[in-house]
């Protein structure tokens, strides 16, 4: 399938059911490759479901009808009976872009058979700097859903900069401005950032709203995650106003990633960001959110509890300032600290990891049968092949 536009995509989609919906004359011999025809049938809309008979012509949706009331011809006809149909849905945070490169995965079936149809990726201000390579690369191979691209900040920067923890200088912040435009006209539907993560956590909030600009003069969207999810910087209800001032200043719409209260600390300021939330769209500024389904997150071992200035420069530099025996009392005070936010060692459960063995046990469990402190564990282990938690 081809590579859509996300908000291209989604216009075709509505235009399609509401145009059609409108048309109430009855016609016969209406011709059609699919005829799908269903007496629970939502359109998107956030209205009930209702009885329809939905055409489709080639790959789009060319007929949504009052159910029984016109006359097909279809090369193809499915009676879904009382099963539901829907537009396809939209995973708007995915990190798939591996699996859709690669020819065994393609298809994105797990996607599929959950009724996804469009997966965006390059989150987190991360993956992606060459759009049209990438999509050249999907195009030729084929890929089972529809994908939207962004351009990743972190990517963006670090093709410029490295991992340098500094703020741009007047020339790296044209060089960044100039790949964004150009991911722009090359199709990403927005830029991305992990102000989270490192490099993207070195950037200055007027850094990012330089680059949001490029996007907006686009008509593209800003998606972040956020600096701050808890307090391990300047705090979660800080970071949504961060947020909020760069798109205000960018003049784009607002994407919040997997909005949540991340850790001890900050548990129960959620219906205080949506109120925050809530006032910013009240007074104009166009804002929309997603949120897992489950009452955890995903991260590597790395990212979710040593401290950022430990991960600057390069990863040869990273294994030197852990091995620093100057510097391992202040670290391990830090990642200690961090794992605190976070709930505690017990919280931590690794997922992924090449030495098998520790995969589906926490933190704490390994640390005890290795008879070591957790932050000194969590040293010994990110020097490695990476790790999830």
């Amino acid at each position: 399938m081809s590579i859509k536009r996300i908000n291209t995509l989604c216009a075709a989609i509505f235009s399609a059911f509401f145009i059609s919906s409108c048309t109430t004359t009855p016609t016969s011999n209406i011709a059609v490759d699919v005829l799908i025809t269903s007496t629970n049938v939502l359109v998107g809309d956030g209205s009930e479901a209702r009885a329809l008979d939905i055409g489709i012509c080639q790959e789009k949706i060319c007929a949504v009808l009052p159910k029984g009331q016109h006359q097909f011809i279809a090369k193809k006809v499915i009676d879904a009976g009382d099963k539901l149909v829907s537009p396809g849905f939209i995973d708007p945070h995915t990190h798939s872009l591996a699996e859709l490169e690669n020819p065994e995965t393609a298809a994105n079936l797990n996607y599929l058979t959950q009724g996804v149809t469009t997966v965006v990726n390059g989150n987190d201000g991360g993956d992606i700097v060459d759009i049209a390579s990438i999509k050249d690369k999907l195009n030729q191979q084929g890929i089972g859903t529809n994908t939207a691209l962004l351009v990743g900040h972190g990517s963006v920067r670090e093709h410029v900069m490295g991992r340098s923890k500094r703020q741009a200088t007047a020339d790296e912040l044209a060089a960044m401005k100039a790949l964004v435009n150009k991911a722009m006209l090359d199709g990403a539907i927005g830029l991305s950032t992990g102000l989270y993560y490192v490099p993207g956590s070195y950037a200055s909030t007027e850094e990012v709203i330089e680059l949001a600009r490029i996007a907006s003069n686009y008509d593209g969207i800003y998606d972040t995650h956020l600096r701050d999810e808890s307090t391990f910087n300047i705090g979660f209800t800080q970071a949504v106003d961060e947020a909020i001032d760069i798109v205000k200043a960018a003049n784009i719409h607002l994407h919040l990633a997997h909005i949540k209260a991340l850790g001890v600390d900050v548990w129960g300021q959620s219906s205080a960001v949506i109120n925050k939330v809530n006032r910013a769209r009240k007074n104009g500024v166009s804002i929309s959110a997603d949120q897992y389904p489950w009452q955890a997150s995903g991260t590597h071992l790395h990212s979710a509890v040593v401290p950022k200035w430990v991960m600057a420069d390069s990863q040869q530099a990273f294994v030197n300032r852990l091995n620093d025996l100057s510097l391992r009392p202040k670290i391990i005070v830090q990642i200690t600290e961090n794992i605190r936010r976070r709930g505690g060692a017990d919280a931590l459960l690794f997922t992924v990891a090449s030495d098998e063995s520790i995969v589906g046990k926490t933190l704490k469990d390994v640390a005890q049968e290795r008879r070591l402190n957790a932050s000194e564990l969590v040293i010994e282990l990110v020097q490695g092949a990476p790790i999830r938690v």
